[in-house]
């Protein structure tokens, strides 16, 4: 990141409202994790959210480490997210876990192996993708997911977190789960000074892209993605939206 972005972020650590954000977070963890009776797990996508949502809950973590944690990855396959950028990712949330002495083994990643074409897999990998959180929820017996969203991110999710930042999503019959969403309340430019002012690793197709647009108009999103209109697309890797 170049230097006058970093002073940029910087100068927001002490404004109020960033710091409030920081606190409500910490305070709505820490009364999931005080409670042992809780089977918590935090999705990391590898995006500068997930990254900042998987810091905040490690830290919480720390207090509480009788809680059972866990972190889950979904890697999408190498059509819609190449090997480069996923070796990133995952040595990205490997550094945090070895900051947190973390336990390594308590580190899930589920694997597409059946791949299709990178448009046949935009479509499919969603299904695939929400299978699988069906399967780890009902193996582990989770209680509680930590997921990075927020309000301004779009205009969707917007309506999605107006009323409520924990939602009750059934899983099957016998099983219900509480989907959570500490970072609701949050903008980009928040983000960016929390990982700028943490030292939180984040992929570096962002600061390729800063080059042309500001960081807090970037996402993390994998090829194909039908959810984007307007998209550029990097040399050889991510297709990003110009968020407007």
């Amino acid at each position: 990141m170049r230097k006058e972005d970093r002073i940029r972020f910087s100068l927001l650590k002490d404004e109020p409202k960033y710091l409030e954000n920081i606190l409500s977070c910490e305070k709505f963890l820490e009364r999931i994790f005080e409670n042992n009776d809780n089977r918590i797990y935090v999705a990391v996508s590898g995006g500068k959210d997930s990254m900042v949502m998987l810091d905040l809950s490690l830290k919480v973590w720390t207090r509480y480490p009788e809680t059972f944690f866990r972190i889950w990855h979904w890697d999408y396959g190498e059509n819609l997210v190449p090997r480069t950028f996923a070796k990133e990712i995952i040595n990205n949330i490997n550094l945090l876990i070895w900051r947190y002495s973390f336990p390594s083994e308590q580190f899930i990643v589920d694997k597409r192996f059946r791949q299709r074409s990178a448009r046949e897999d935009s479509v499919f990998g969603y299904h695939v993708f929400y299978f699988t959180i069906k399967k780890i929820i009902l193996k582990y017996s989770f209680t509680h997911a930590l997921i990075g969203l927020r309000k301004n991110e779009s205009s969707k999710r917007m309506l999605f977190l107006k009323e409520k930042t924990i939602h009750s999503r059934k899983i099957s019959n016998e099983k219900k789960i509480l989907d959570c969403y500490p970072l609701a309340n949050f903008s980009a430019q928040e983000i960016w000074t929390y990982i700028v002012t943490n030292n939180i690793p984040y992929p570096s197709t962002y600061d390729l892209l800063a080059k042309f647009r500001p960081y807090e108009e970037i996402r993390f999103v994998t090829f194909f993605d039908k959810e984007f209109t307007n998209i550029n697309q990097t040399d050889d890797f991510f297709f990003w939206r110009e968020k407007q």
